[in-house]
């Protein structure tokens, strides 16, 4: 039997077995048997208060009136009411609607391959991703005709949605690479330390230079033959600084005549101010060190070899390190990085376009974004306040900080900031609505379950009564049908709008065909179930007129005898 999310895996099977126990206690409170001494009670009322017109009484005609009110309603707790059907927790299942085909039971959950939405009312799962589950009966009993109806119309539903077009969340994915989280205290700790011993002094010099100070020349000559886009100057592992001699780089400094003095026209490179973790002492680089810090023999690496380095005994870089140690906030038992590498993994711009240090780049840049380091300068103060404000100001905007000063034109002139406010709040609300539809629908069904034998209980076991359940169950159960068209619909559309990686989760996506493509998916989630309900009910409008016992006219009877 086949469930529209995990939550419903849940609530469904809870339901279920609320349904057994409160059939029993009813059954046991001899309630079920009030329909019919009220049917028993009408029929010998109808019975006494009409005749052939000589005050003729026919108890004939009560007993005929009372079987065919009695029988229908004995059908109806027999196939619909009583609980008979066992079913096994494992028999329930939802199929996700992902390129992965992962299919869950309540006893084998896994959070593999699925989406934020299918995850957020996942159990608490261990390290392999796995949660085994208990606490739960062994299996439940359902009514003959609602165990058919609910396979019937799961099963249908559930082919539907397995043949639709592998859904692979990439709008999703846009919106949670603006959430990554780096767990690791101590990387957080390096992360910050770079940024203020090596990134912001690099920048400070390359600010000066364009100032024009003494480096102006040589600057300007490697930025024409290195260019470099504004974007990359913000960045904390920014090529332009990395491949550059004097900025992550130490400068070269070519053979020396006797007595000449040492120098260079880059200047000097920077490198770490204070030890670095498990980085070894170096005589030919640390020729500044004191007795003490000889003897302690810690690691002041430069810049490049901190950023980039593969060499043991050293640690790796920072930026693989860094890369590796990302999380989706979503997602704290995969890493980031080899989340991506199963996604995109049909995607050329990604597998073949990429070398492994552009994937490390692209996700430092975004987890950047929203976490940015707190610049205060080289051993606790700025070298140059300026560009500490200029920097900072650029890394403290969280969806802007890497991308808005190079957007340039894109909508109708330009980027705007009320258009930025706009869309992360509609993406807000739309994430709400998009999670939260199939937990309604979750909750609807545990209501009517729940409340299953109450209904056939004051509808005194109608037939008719019993078909309008059953079509609601349909109406109901087709939802799943909408929730996954609108997913394949808005995946489409955000790759036929923003084709581009390397400009997922940055301000490039968040424009005003943005909150086109939430406006035409809000259609999905708000109308089109309203529409679907509208008319199937419309179309079932004769069920009404379907009630079998309940309209007998006794008095044509009476006269026919």
């Amino acid at each position: 039997m086949s469930v529209g999310s995990i939550f419903e895996l849940h609530t469904s099977y809870f339901a279920w077995a609320f349904y057994d126990m409160l059939w029993d206690v009813m059954s046991s409170l001899g309630l079920f048997y009030l329909p019919f001494i009220f049917a028993l009670y009408k029929s010998w009322q109808q019975s006494a208060t009409t005749g052939d017109g000589e005050g003729k009484r026919s108890g004939a005609v009560a007993l005929s009136h009372f079987q065919w009110q009695a029988f229908p309603m004995l059908a109806v707790v027999f196939f619909a009411g009583l609980p008979m059907v066992p079913v096994e927790s494992n028999d329930f299942q939802y199929s996700a609607q992902s390129c992965s085909g992962t299919t869950l039971t309540l006893s084998n959950i896994s959070s593999e391959g699925l989406s934020s939405r299918d995850s957020t009312f996942m159990p608490t799962i261990d390290s392999s991703g796995m949660v085994e589950i208990n606490d739960i009966p062994a299996s439940v009993r359902l009514p003959l005709f609602f165990s058919l109806v609910s396979s019937q119309f799961s099963g249908v539903v559930a082919s539907v949605v397995k043949g639709m077009p592998c859904l692979k969340n990439i709008s999703e994915l846009d919106l949670e690479l603006r959430s990554l989280v780096l767990q690791d205290d101590l990387l957080k700790n390096e992360y910050t330390n770079f940024a203020n011993q090596c990134f912001l002094p690099s920048k400070t010099k390359f600010f000066r230079a364009m100032q024009g100070n003494e480096d102006h020349d040589y600057v300007s000559q490697k930025l024409l033959d290195f260019p470099a886009s504004s974007d990359d100057l913000r960045y904390l592992g920014s090529s332009f600084y990395l491949n550059t001699p004097g900025f992550f780089k130490p400068c070269e400094i070519g053979a020396l005549a006797v007595g000449e003095v040492p120098h260079s026209e880059c200047g000097h490179g920077f490198r770490a101010t204070t030890p670095v973790n498990n980085w070894r002492y170096d005589g030919n680089r640390d020729i500044h060190y004191n007795a003490d810090e000889i003897e302690s023999r810690p690691g002041k690496p430069y810049c490049d070899e901190w950023w980039i380095n593969t060499l043991p005994p050293d640690p790796v870089g920072l930026r693989s390190r860094l890369a590796n140690a990302l999380y989706f906030e979503g997602d704290l038992i995969n890493p980031a990085r080899g989340v991506l590498d199963t996604l995109l993994a049909d995607e050329p711009a990604w597998t073949d376009e990429m070398a492994q240090k552009d994937k490390d780049d692209f996700l430092i840049r975004r987890f950047a974004q929203s976490h940015p380091a707190k610049l205060t300068g080289r051993n606790g103060y700025a070298e140059n306040l300026i560009a500490v404000g200029e920097v900072d100001n650029v890394f403290s905007s969280p969806f802007l900080s890497t991308t808005i000063s190079s957007v340039g034109n894109v909508v109708d002139g330009s980027i705007k900031s009320e258009v930025l406010s706009a869309v992360s709040g509609v993406a807000l609300k739309m994430t709400v609505l998009k999670e939260l539809a199939p937990m309604i629908q979750a909750l609807l069904f545990l209501v009517i379950i729940i409340v299953l034998p109450l209904y056939l209980l004051i509808s005194q076991f109608s037939i008719g009564g019993v078909l309008h359940y059953a079509i609601f169950f349909l109406v109901l159960r087709f939802f799943t049908v909408i929730w996954a068209v609108a997913d394949v619909y808005q995946e489409g559309l955000f790759l036929s709008l923003f084709p581009d990686i390397s400009q997922w989760g940055t301000a490039f996506t968040y424009t005003r065909n943005r909150l086109l493509l939430y406006g035409m998916s809000a259609f999905f989630y708000i109308i089109a179930p309203l529409i679907m309900t509208n008319l199937i009910f419309l179309g079932a409008g004769n069920v009404r007129q379907f009630h079998i016992g309940g309209s007998t006219d006794i008095n044509s009877k009476v006269k026919d005898k």
